[in-house]
């Protein structure tokens, strides 16, 4: 089953979940996929594996192995053309850390 976004709501997280700590790579190769304002109800909805770097397929692919149903990659979950989301979601981000299950790197 492709992985989708789930938004939560008021920061409310809905279980178990697993982080990514990963390196965006080099900045003169194509950059892995971002969640953007244009395509962020298409990734609710669905994402295919296929659109998804190595890292984070193979992220996706250990979180199922352990048996947790989410998973946080911080250019998925923040609009990254959005400086109102990626400053209230930055300010968020060592508690992402701090209450996952696992995080994986990257």
């Amino acid at each position: 089953q492709d992985p989708c976004l789930v938004e939560t709501v008021g920061g409310g997280i809905k279980g178990p979940y697993a982080a990514l700590s990963h390196m965006w790579g080099d900045p003169s190769q194509a950059s892995p996929l971002r969640a953007m304002t244009s395509i962020y109800q298409d990734m609710k909805t669905g994402i295919p594996m296929w659109r998804l770097s190595k890292n984070f397929a193979h992220a996706v692919a250990v979180t199922r192995r352990l048996k947790l149903r989410y998973i946080w990659i911080d250019s998925l979950c923040i609009l990254q053309d959005s400086r109102e989301d990626w400053e209230k979601e930055a300010a968020m981000m060592h508690k992402v850390y701090k209450y996952a299950e696992v995080t994986i790197v990257a």
